[in-house]
């Protein structure tokens, strides 16, 4: 079982929060998936919108872990990171349809297993204080919307501005 937090994030408090991201250490914004085993960085974000690979991201920090673990997708013949085993963070963004935000999150497992042995372990320390300080700063910047969701400056200008979040 995971841990996440779930956010109400516009563009400029994605570039707010990513830039905060990337200043913890050696941070790469990886896709969803990727044709080749090797993925290669974003460096420029998408659009967001409801499309999986517009929305689902990997913030993997190379200062605090080795451990990427990519699996071959048959049915749909591409690459994916294997967060259950990797050492990376989710980063599921917000979209906004019909005047309505959709939530993102950031998630993380750092219970893992090995698929030979069957053992449980756990990730890396480093990469759960990581983790931590990626969360709190969400916790710290963000308002607290009453439903266990944070949202970001420009998320709450939004609402303020009609916007519906929900």
């Amino acid at each position: 079982m995971g841990q996440q937090v779930n956010f109400y994030m516009t563009h400029d408090d994605e570039k707010e929060f990513l830039n905060y991201v990337k200043g913890t250490g050696n941070v790469e914004v990886l896709p969803h998936q990727s044709t080749m085993s090797s993925f290669v960085p974003v460096v420029e974000m998408p659009e967001a919108d409801q499309e999986e690979s517009n929305r689902i991201f990997w913030l993997f920090n190379r200062s605090v872990s080795s451990n990427l673990v990519v699996d071959y997708d048959d049915d749909h013949g591409v690459y994916v990171i294997d967060g259950l085993r990797s050492s990376a963070v989710e980063f599921a963004r917000c979209f906004t349809r019909d005047n309505r935000m959709n939530a993102g999150r950031i998630w993380v497992e750092f219970t893992t297993i090995d698929n030979d042995t069957m053992d449980l372990g756990q990730k890396e320390r480093e990469f759960k204080r990581w983790y931590e300080s990626i969360a709190n700063w969400i916790r710290k910047k963000y308002y607290l919307t009453g439903w266990l969701v944070y949202a970001g400056r420009g998320a709450c200008k939004f609402q303020d501005e009609g916007g519906i979040l929900p």
